[in-house]
């Protein structure tokens, strides 16, 4: 064998040491270590949480009874049917003086066996003139823009407040939803251009509603209203939801980060996502609270419904404020889990603002770490010394954080 054959095997060799080398030095850096964002955690002791809440009139129990005082102290806020504390409301404040309790209204519909109830010109039209059913509940739409309607849902928030004892109403269905392919029987028609209602007109009727109950309930009840959607609806130019918050104390964004019967697997796009997060962002600056619900209702597995608690709460943490509450649903009619991490987090108080780092969308709390992962690949994190994951990994030195994934880490005490 001649001296040149050699020298080409020898260097085929040391190049494939070097690759090697160079594999084994990417695969350990592709275990990103968080003690840059640990250091940033202050050992404050600090270990509250930010705001939830619970839609407990979509439990599918109605008016049956619920445990009040586990729900106090569980929760932030609740939305409740009239029956379902009935004798609970007082022991409910002691466990919970900050408690806000509202009663469940709807506020562009008649039930299902109301559709002789009220007069008949209370009741919206369709181009042909006939009354109009939702395709879900088959409830009858009414004329949120009549007065008289108006001051029937002013009346009943008032009732009903003062009935429970609650501490508001909330009231359901004042945003776009009505206007929505598919949602009604027929779509309702403005009687004066006799043409389907525009959505910013929409939303101006549900705001002169909002205007007229809050009117009538004065200060000392709060009305939250369902109607944001999400961060688009709230974003958009020509009709945003966002004009409810202007006569209400709060509302609610029930299609946060997903529509609730979208593809399991499907992420928000960078553009929706961002817009999600800005909605809250703005809760600082704004007249009233934002409510924000991720509903999964697409029979998911369990792996996919802890993926999305995960990702949405990881979400919520990264604009939270003193002035939002968060709030999931695996399923229509479904129980909350009383054992839902999110519900018994102590991550603490927000340290700053989000921010991107290493592939990551992450913000300091004053107990924790909130991460959320955008990329199309996973990321493999390092539990720092001193922290525990809220998945419920306990002992777990790496956490891979999917795409679509988040990720909250507390201070172990």
């Amino acid at each position: 064998m001649t001296a040149r054959p050699l020298v080409w095997i020898v260097l085929a060799l040391l190049g494939f040491v070097i690759l090697i080398g160079l594999w084994q030095t990417t695969a350990d850096n592709d275990v990103v270590s968080l003690e840059p964002l640990a250091s940033e955690v202050p050992d404050m002791g600090v270990t509250s949480s930010m705001g939830v809440w619970w839609a407990a009139n979509e439990a599918g129990k109605g008016n049956s009874p619920l445990s009040g005082t586990d729900d106090a102290a569980t929760f932030d806020s609740i939305s409740a049917a009239p029956g379902a504390y009935v004798g609970q409301v007082q022991d409910m404040k002691r466990t919970n003086p900050d408690l806000r309790l509202l009663v469940y209204m709807n506020g562009a519909f008649a039930q299902t066996f109301e559709s002789e109830a009220y007069p008949s010109h209370w009741y919206a039209r369709d181009q042909h003139g006939n009354k109009i059913q939702s395709t879900g509940y088959r409830n009858w739409l009414m004329r949120t823009w009549g007065i008289p309607w108006q001051q029937n849902r002013a009346r009943t928030c008032e009732t009903l407040v003062r009935a429970t004892g609650y501490d508001g109403c909330m009231i359901d269905v004042l945003g776009l939803g009505p206007l929505t392919p598919g949602y009604l029987s027929a779509l309702p028609v403005d009687p004066v251009s006799q043409q389907t209602w525009l959505p910013e007109d929409w939303l101006q009727n549900s705001r002169n509603l909002i205007e007229r109950v809050k009117t009538t309930v004065g200060e000392d009840a709060e009305v939250i209203v369902n109607g944001l959607g999400d961060g688009t609806q709230f974003y958009d130019a020509s009709a945003s939801t966002r004009i409810l918050l202007d006569s209400a104390d709060g509302a609610i964004a029930e299609s946060w980060l997903r529509s609730p019967a979208g593809d399991v697997d499907s992420c928000p796009t960078l553009k929706d996502y961002q817009q999600d997060l800005r909605m809250l962002d703005v809760a600082d600056d704004i007249r009233g609270d934002v409510y924000v619900l991720t509903k999964v209702w697409t029979g998911a597995s369990e792996e996919d419904l802890s993926r999305w608690q995960r990702f949405s709460y990881a979400s919520y943490l990264l604009a939270a404020n003193k002035n939002t509450y968060f709030s999931f649903s695996g399923g229509r009619g479904s129980e909350q889990d009383s054992n839902a991490f999110w519900l018994h987090s102590s991550i603490g108080e927000p340290i700053g603002v989000r921010r991107s780092w290493n592939g990551l969308l992450v913000r300091i709390y004053s107990n924790g770490i909130a991460m959320v992962n955008l990329q199309a690949e996973p990321i493999t994190v390092e539990v720092p010394e001193g922290f525990i994951s809220e998945r419920g990994d306990d002992g777990d030195e790496e956490v891979v954080i999917e795409p679509c994934d988040g990720e909250t880490l507390l201070r172990s005490r």
